[in-house]
């Protein structure tokens, strides 16, 4: 899997490409983690899909997760409290492995 992930001490900050308005809730990783949320972009709410769906991916609590930049933009860098790069990564891959209905 290749990510776009910087490590802090015990955090990361993880970089997504997201799709708001789509049919669905759904992460894809190919070159880079891509999240499509079904939330509309208007008065955040695109944002808190987000943060809601990675924080269900990748088993954290929804107040670990905040977007640090982009929060307008369809690129944005996705601070998660308490996870290694590592650790996210082998998350994200079992979640999606037993999760088909996130997978595009």
């Amino acid at each position: 899997m290749v990510l776009r992930i910087k490590e802090l001490k015990e955090d990361i900050i993880v970089t997504a490409f997201v799709k708001p308005s789509s049919r669905r809730d759904a992460i894809k990783i190919s070159d880079e983690l891509c999240v499509e949320t079904r939330e509309p972009p208007s008065r955040n709410r695109a944002n808190l899909g987000v943060i809601k769906l990675l924080s269900k991916a990748v088993g954290v609590p929804g107040s670990s997760v905040f977007i640090i930049r982009g929060s307008a933009d369809k690129v944005k860098e996705i601070y998660i409290r308490g996870l290694g790069s590592a650790e996210f990564e082998r998350r994200l891959e079992n979640f999606l492995r037993n999760r088909p209905e996130y997978v595009e």
